[in-house]
């Protein structure tokens, strides 16, 4: 993967932009559509909707996971950023292995 954020001025550049973004209308507007399909999932989690296998909940449960990781994108690169620390754990099983047979 190429590394977005190889120089000081990209880094600079990165957490003027980040910033930027959190406080863009559209971003707000976008953080309280996301807040809204939050709480439908977690309604839908805790009270169902009628035939729900596990499956199924693990899924809305998954759903849940990314949209509450939307939400606050921008702050969190400002400061991984500010700290020196974009990189985020992979959760890609095949990724490890992918790398090795290069």
């Amino acid at each position: 993967m190429k590394n977005l954020f190889e120089t000081e001025d990209d880094i600079k550049k990165g957490i003027y932009l980040f910033e930027d973004l959190a406080n863009n209308e559209g971003w707000k507007l976008l953080n309280e559509v996301v807040k809204a399909n939050i709480e439908v999932l977690k309604d839908t989690i805790i009270n169902g909707i009628g035939n729900e296998t596990i499956e199924d909940v693990n899924r809305l449960r998954d759903r849940l996971k990314v949209y509450q990781d939307v939400l606050g994108t921008p702050e969190r690169l400002v400061a991984q950023l500010k700290q020196g620390n974009l990189e985020e754990e992979s959760f890609d099983p095949y990724e490890s292995r992918i790398e090795k047979e290069d």
